[in-house]
């Protein structure tokens, strides 16, 4: 090294590059927990609450309540349009019975419902909740849960 050059100053800026993108990618990190997840999760509400009011009003004006076919074309109609995706549309009958759609995810269904009224290790999240009335009876109730995501 020649003593009457000096020192570079390439590795003090690129330091200093580096420090400021990880301290930006820190903030950016802190932004998308604290503003853009609450945000998200309000607007997954939301939706859920117009799902199941459409699934709602849709029993209470059928001339008979739909089931089989006529449910799972309602039931996949209004997740599409209200994009309630991954979050599962599941109607719950007074007689125990638990129709879901997507319909592979019975079992599924089943276990996300039983998080929701207790904790467990991966908790699922009600996001809306509406009963379905037909005529003047209740015949069971609609809900949106989804699997809550790990921070």
């Amino acid at each position: 090294m020649n003593p009457a050059r000096g020192q570079s100053l390439i590795w003090v800026v690129t330091g200093a590059f580096l420090a400021a993108a990880v301290v930006g990618a820190v903030l950016q990190a802190l932004v998308v927990l604290a503003v853009l997840r609450p945000s998200e999760a309000r607007e997954a509400r939301s939706r859920a609450e117009l799902a199941v009011a459409g699934v709602a009003s849709a029993f209470a004006s059928a001339a008979a309540p739909p089931e089989g076919a006529d449910l799972d074309s309602l039931l996949s109609r209004t997740r599409n349009q209200f994009g309630i995706r991954p979050a599962r549309l599941a109607v719950r009958w007074n007689d125990g019975r638990l129709s879901t759609w997507p319909l592979d995810i019975d079992r599924t269904a089943t276990r996300l419902l039983a998080d929701t009224a207790r904790g467990s290790v991966t908790p699922s999240e009600l996001l809306a909740r509406r009963p379905l009335v037909h005529g003047q009876r209740s015949i069971g109730e609609v809900m949106v849960v989804r699997r809550v995501q790990p921070l």
